[in-house]
């Protein structure tokens, strides 16, 4: 009993720091993956174990390919590429290895717990949405996957199903915001253009052109040194 405890206490305390850290950074990537948990539940189950499944054999063939490159490396006598290899592939390598390992153990499950705690929150006092029944729930999930997670054979069993349902909804969030299509950009102008409506013919009044006065009218080419009383065009005089 002491020992078990003493394991369940550890998880509370492990769990509870990560997930309260979670919810205060990234409070509402947190909660996205809750919607696949909820409406598609065996998928993100069964994507959850192909993701852990896939993970393990590229971490194989990843360090089949760091073997065969430092052997190359020894065949050529490249000793200086032999430690470019170890500190830069190894880092990255180490470092992707970790930053999956920590998403699949820890977050995974805390996604998990922070679905469950929702749930017996809601029904025990009710949800008003506020961050108060956040860490609330947090607390609760993690406490109830603490005293179940380090029972014997269940334990195991309820862990490993966090594990993958949890990881499933997490890749499901981060495949859809990753490949999500953008908006398109509408076809309607910005600013809507008023159209008049349409009058028939019969109704329809085109104004007269404008009166053009003989004295306003502007002089020909020519005309300027014309002899006085020169009047080619118009009517004749009374002389004529």
């Amino acid at each position: 009993i002491n020992g078990y405890l003493g394991e369940v206490i550890q998880e509370i305390i492990t769990l509870g720091i990560i997930g309260f850290i979670a919810l205060l950074v990234i409070p509402r990537q947190l909660q996205s993956p809750l919607n696949n948990i909820r409406q598609r539940p065996l998928s993100s189950l069964g994507i959850g174990v192909l993701t852990f499944i896939i993970s393990f054999a590229l971490w194989i063939v990843i360090l089949l390919l760091f073997i065969l490159t430092i052997f190359i490396f020894l065949a050529l006598q490249l000793s200086d590429m032999i430690v470019i290899a170890v500190m830069g592939i190894g880092t990255i390598n180490i470092g992707a290895a970790s930053i999956f390992y920590f998403l699949a153990i820890y977050l995974s499950r805390i996604v998990v717990c922070l679905g469950v705690g929702r749930i017996i929150v809601r029904l025990a006092v009710g949800d008003d949405g506020s961050p108060r029944i956040l860490y609330v729930s947090l607390l609760v999930g993690v406490v109830l996957l603490g005293l179940v997670a380090w029972l014997p054979y269940f334990g195991s069993f309820v862990t490993a199903f966090a594990l993958a349902i949890g990881l499933g909804a997490l890749t499901l969030t981060i495949t859809r915001a990753e490949f999500r299509e953008p908006p398109r950009a509408s076809l309607q102008p910005a600013s809507p253009v008023t159209i008049l409506p349409n009058r028939s013919d019969s109704n329809r009044q085109i104004p007269p052109p404008p009166r053009i006065d003989e004295n306003d009218r502007p002089a020909g080419p020519g005309m300027n040194n014309l002899p006085n009383g020169f009047n080619w065009w118009g009517p004749k005089d009374d002389e004529d």
